[in-house]
């Protein structure tokens, strides 16, 4: 048996080591080994990448946060003035179509969330300020938003 030793030109495996310190390179495997930033243009597109999936990260949730209000309001809408909505059953609070839905929704919602986790677990501090920065401009522009309506709520009671 004869065992072929190459160590002059090292494979694609290992062109992008795992670290496992925070770094600065610009060389990483992210996530597959189909996503390889062995060039800078790759890892800079991949940079506004993760950015822009952080952002819309926080975009999805407040989307996701919105249908669950609406759907809130029209069930209170459906009660007389100072009076609580009636108690649920497993039937109509679980298995009704709203709900549903926002189980699909909610699902979604976690894969972006440990999608960017892993991501950040690449101990690579660009990839990791790619994640902050996109996450926070997001809650930047969706945040306001929120925060105007549960100051509303709070005002009106």
């Amino acid at each position: 048996m004869q065992f072929e030793h190459n160590h002059e030109h090292p494979s694609a495996e290992d062109e992008c080591p795992m670290k496992m310190l925070f770094h600065f390179t610009d060389c990483e495997k992210i996530l597959f080994n189909g996503w390889n930033t062995n060039a800078l243009w790759k890892f800079i597109i991949s940079c506004i990448g993760i950015f822009l999936m952080a952002f819309l990260y926080e975009a999805f949730k407040f989307a996701r946060e919105q249908l669950q209000l609406q759907q809130f309001k029209r069930e209170a809408g459906q009660c007389a003035p100072g009076c609580d909505p009636p108690q649920k059953t497993f039937k109509e609070g679980a298995l009704n179509t709203p709900h549903i839905i926002q189980t699909f929704l909610y699902l979604i919602q976690m894969t972006f969330s440990y999608t960017l986790m892993l991501i950040v677990m690449t101990f690579n501090w660009w990839l990791f300020f790619a994640v902050l920065f996109g996450a926070m401009l997001g809650y930047f522009v969706f945040g306001w938003i929120r925060q105007k309506q549960i100051d509303a709520e709070t005002c009106c009671k």
